[in-house]
Order: C-alpha cells, then structure tokens, then sequence
C-alpha cells in the first residue's frame, strides 16, 4: 500500500516536472498536503493511545453491606491504558446499582467489580470473577501479606526471589503488577486480625506463572495505593551485585528523594 502512494508520487512529480508553469504552484501544494496528512496521522495516534473512558467512582464514604445507590457514585475521566481489570464504566452504572460493598469504600475510590458482591444478596466467589481470568490462591504469612494489611479489593505487586542455577546468588524479581485480590481467607480462630490465604485474579497464564514461581520461592506482595493504576513498562528486577554497587544504590536513593520531595510539595504538612 505504502509503495503505491509513493509510485503515485512519483507520477505527479513527473507530470508536475512536464507543466514548468505549474512545477512551484504544484510542489508547494504537495508540500502542504503531505504536511497535512502527517499531522493527522500523528494525531490520530495521539488520539488512539490516550482516548479517555469515563469510570464510576465513590462520591463518598460508603458503609459495607449497604446496597449501591445512584447518589453514591461519581464519574473520573481516566486514559483507557491506565484503567485497572475491572473498572465499571458510565455504561455499566446500571448493572451495579443495588449490590452491596464487600467492605467501606472511601470517597474517590475507584469502584470495581471485585468490590461488591455479585448478587444483591451476595454470590458465588466464581461470580466475582470477571469473564477470561481466573481465580489463584497463595498462602501468605505477615511478611508475605505485607503486615495483613491488604484486604477484599485491594491491588497488589507480586515478587519472588529465586536462586541461580549455582545456587550461591540469588536475583529477586517482580512477577506481577496491579493484581486485584478477591477474597481474604479465613481468618484464624487465636487472632480475628490475621488470615492464611488471599486470592487472587489473573489470567490463565499469568496463574500458570504464580504455580511454578511458587515451586522456586517464596511470593511476596506489596501493597499499591488504590488511585495507583498505573503499571511500569520495566518490572523491577535486582540481583546480589546490584546490593554492593554503590553507584546502583546511590541512583536508587536519589530517584527515592526526587519522589520525597514531590510528596512534600504536594501535601506541605508531611515530615
């Protein structure tokens, strides 16, 4: 196709070369025209890689249990690359309204799927499962848990250290990132406040990669802030060299104090 709009091209330089008369008046309006069609070419990927969709979120504080009203939702205009699995768009509202939270939502909050129960009076765990994904559950400790801290909803990182094939060095890396947990296990009978298991959903091969990076080491989650969407291009990677490389630590710590000093401007009353 390319090659037939540039023989084309060539065509019309050649008639243009054979009028003399016509050879400025004629480049000038090609020049413009192919300036014309770069410029929508480039805008119309701009458009295609940042089109906005309208989410639903939480106008305000909702209580757990409590069925979903239409004076409980606000909307948030977010690029579609950035949206989390999940997210119930404008033209979902409809089909959310009337089923209850699986626990207290804050103001702002992005509203999912997997944070209410799928029925009006509750569901099936496999209902919550959004179509295509899968349901995948870890054994977890406080460590791993990140202090039994994440909860029903809540978006983790998943990350596993293995050993190297001479087993003296060992390299930790992020398996996954922004996964949505479905469900917290039971929670133990000596201690209402710790559980054993979280589950998780993922997609079929991402469940695959879990299971086998289990048989090489212990998973580990870390716990992302629920307005962070956004998934690095680069998964974190680290092995034992980097930990005594001075100049590697050094970049590290300074990329931590650009983002101290981002947070300071953005909330002035922060140490």
């Amino acid at each position: 196709m390319i090659q037939l709009i540039i023989n084309k091209l060539n065509l019309i330089v050649v008639w243009l070369k054979s009028r003399h008369g016509l050879w400025p008046i004629g480049l000038a309006m090609l020049g413009t025209f192919m300036i014309y069609k770069g410029m929508h070419d480039y805008f119309e990927n701009v458009e295609r890689e940042y089109e906005v969709i309208s989410i639903i979120v939480a106008a305000h504080d909702l209580p757990q249990d409590q069925p979903l009203t239409e004076n409980d939702i606000s909307t948030q205009n977010i690029v579609k690359k950035l949206i989390p699995l999940g997210a119930i768009t404008v033209d979902e509202v409809s089909n959310v309204i009337g089923k209850t939270p699986l626990k207290p939502v804050l103001e702002g909050e992005l509203l999912l799927w997997t944070s209410f129960h799928r029925g009006f009076h509750g569901g099936t765990p496999s209902e919550k499962i959004t179509k295509g994904f899968r349901g995948v559950t870890l054994e977890v400790n406080e460590t791993s848990a990140v202090g039994f801290q994440v909860q029903h909803g809540d978006r983790v990182d998943l990350l596993v250290t293995l050993a190297t094939e001479t087993a003296t060095n060992s390299n930790t890396i992020t398996l996954l990132q922004n996964v949505t947990v479905l469900r917290v296990g039971a929670f133990r009978q000596t201690d209402m406040e710790t559980y054993s298991s979280l589950t998780l959903m993922v997609r079929p091969i991402e469940a695959a990669l879990i299971r086998h990076a289990e048989t090489k080491g212990r998973i580990t989650m870390s716990l992302r802030n629920p307005d962070d969407h956004v998934s690095g291009d680069l998964l974190p990677y680290i092995h034992d060299q980097q930990l005594f490389e001075s100049a590697f630590r050094e970049a590290i710590q300074n990329d931590r104090n650009t983002s101290v000093e981002i947070i300071k401007n953005i909330n002035p009353s922060s140490p």
